[in-house]
């Protein structure tokens, strides 16, 4: 399970390198995407996005950090996927429609730092 989860998460970190990780694109302005996902989240996805929402030191139900980048890059307001209530914001739009398209799995795979900025690994 580890190890598909590293590997998912290592396809999504070389996929948004690719995509041009911070680059500005003609898309950047448009509209929040919603992730593909039920109508209510899951408590598991809920809590996961609680602890994303939390690395930049406030809990506003916005992720500033961008997921596509592993949230070590800031996430921008002009590309926002929303899920549930949550707001979750990419540094470009490579990074966010990548992300919208792997939708809850994408999000359930990111290791996301603990308080020591160490990534989630369980050591």
């Amino acid at each position: 399970m580890v190890r598909r989860s590293l590997a998912v998460l290592l396809i999504a970190v070389v996929a948004a390198g690719a995509l041009g990780c911070g680059s500005d694109s003609p898309d950047m302005h448009a509209e929040a995407d919603n992730v593909k996902t039920t109508d209510a989240v899951s408590v598991q996805l809920a809590a996961h996005l609680a602890k994303a929402d939390a690395v930049d030191g406030t809990q506003d139900m916005v992720v500033s950090q961008c997921s596509g980048c592993k949230l070590k890059m800031a996430g921008s307001a002009d590309n926002v996927v929303k899920v549930g209530e949550y707001s979750m914001q990419f540094c470009s739009a490579g990074c966010k429609d990548h992300f919208a398209e792997g939708g809850e799995e994408a999000i359930l795979a990111l290791e996301i730092p603990d308080a020591e900025g160490h990534e989630g690994h369980g050591h």
